[in-house]
This record gives C-alpha cells, sequence and structure tokens, in this order.
C-alpha cells in the first residue's frame, strides 16, 4: 500500500511539474486519500470522481447550512453510496477476495460472533465521509462565518445559563 501510495503521489507531483501548475485540493488532499481507500476496499480508479461527490454531498448535512431540499439531496447521496458499496459487497464475496473486505466478509455469519451484512457496511462507509469536512474546508480555505450564497449564518439564540443543581434535580444532564 505504502509503495503505490507514493507511486501515486509520484505521478500526480510529475504531472503537476509537467503542467507547471495544479490544483492541490483536486491533485493531492482529494485524490490521494480518496484512491487510498478505493485501493483498501478493490474499488475502482475509474469510480474515484462518483465517490468524492457522493462524500461530499453527505458530509454537508453537518455543515449547518443546507436547507430541506439539501438535505434531500444529501441522504439521496448517502443512499447511493450505501447501495454502491453494498453492490461491490456482493461481488467482493462472490469473488471470495482475499483482501480487507474479503477478510470483512467471511466473518459474517450467525450468531453473536458473526458480522452481519449490515455492520461491515457500517466498517466500509465511514472512511468516505470521514475527514471530507477537513478536506474540502479548512485544508481549501473555504470561507468560515458564512452562509449559503456568501451571506453571513442566521444568529443563535443566546444559551441559557445553567440551572443550579439542587433537591430538585435541576441543572442540565
Amino acid at each position: 500500500l505504502e509503495d503505490d501510495l507514493r507511486r501515486r503521489a509520484a505521478a500526480r507531483v510529475d504531472a503537476a511539474g509537467a503542467a507547471g501548475t495544479t490544483d492541490w485540493m483536486t491533485a493531492f488532499a482529494v485524490a490521494l486519500p480518496m484512491g487510498t481507500i478505493t485501493r483498501l476496499l478493490g474499488l475502482p480508479d475509474a469510480d474515484i470522481e462518483q465517490l468524492r461527490i457522493w462524500s461530499d454531498s453527505t458530509v454537508a448535512t453537518v455543515n449547518g447550512l443546507l436547507d430541506a431540499n439539501g438535505f434531500a439531496d444529501a441522504a439521496r447521496s448517502a443512499m447511493e453510496l450505501a447501495a454502491y458499496l453494498r453492490e461491490h459487497l456482493a461481488a467482493a464475496r462472490a469473488a471470495n477476495r482475499d483482501d480487507l473486505v474479503g477478510e470483512l466478509l467471511r466473518n459474517v455469519g450467525p450468531g453473536d460472533d458473526g458480522l452481519t451484512e449490515e455492520e461491515v457496511l457500517s466498517i466500509v462507509f465511514p472512511p468516505f465521509v470521514a475527514g471530507a469536512d477537513t478536506r474540502r474546508g479548512r485544508l481549501g480555505g473555504a470561507p468560515r462565518g458564512r452562509g449559503q450564497g456568501g451571506a453571513p449564518p442566521p444568529r443563535r439564540a443566546a444559551r441559557p445559563p445553567p440551572r443550579p443543581a439542587g433537591p430538585s434535580g435541576g441543572g442540565r444532564p
């Protein structure tokens, strides 16, 4: 895996050098981690861009900037990503692959000792969304403190002071 990652990074550095310039986010901060995840899970490199789109859309639910339609789109993306992963898990099971996913699938079974198919999905899904907020936000220099369309986000009401704990069982949990 390390050698593969080094080869991928070197190829991107060479391509950037040949072009004279590159977009850091596209060429490195997005492509290398996503390529590593796809490699670990045995997914085709050709799907990286679609996986990035699903990932970014799914993560958008936590940025506080989506309206109801945005949440619906993000939920649809999460479901599409899950369906894609289920399809690839089924193919990996049929091929009896000798890799991380194959090992997880060999542990699916009845009883308390085995994993369920949903548990395997819950293991392979998070890498596509973990860190995407950092990848798109902090590393990408996204503007902070702005809502949709560049407008400041609405002000939140001040938090009420905590109630003192006492015999009545007051206070916040």
